[in-house]
């Protein structure tokens, strides 16, 4: 994945995510822990900064489209 940002994206920086289950929650059987990666494409404004809530300004079937395009 790192690699295609690189090639696609012109090597943007990204954020890492790691998702676990929450602490001293006990067994979860529908949590499982996952990494998440995001390119860094752009910059946060005011809303995303108030709000903590960021606007996703590519269309998802561009994105697929896109994505598709970049496969090899």
């Amino acid at each position: 994945m790192l690699k295609q940002f690189s090639i696609s994206l012109n090597d943007p920086p990204y954020n890492l995510y790691l998702h676990s289950s929450p602490l001293r929650a006990g067994i979860l059987p529908g949590y499982h822990w996952h990494v998440e990666l995001f390119p860094r494409l752009s910059r946060i404004a005011g809303f995303e900064t108030g709000t903590d809530v960021f606007i996703n300004t590519v269309v998802p079937e561009e994105a697929a489209s896109f994505i598709r395009s970049q496969e090899s």
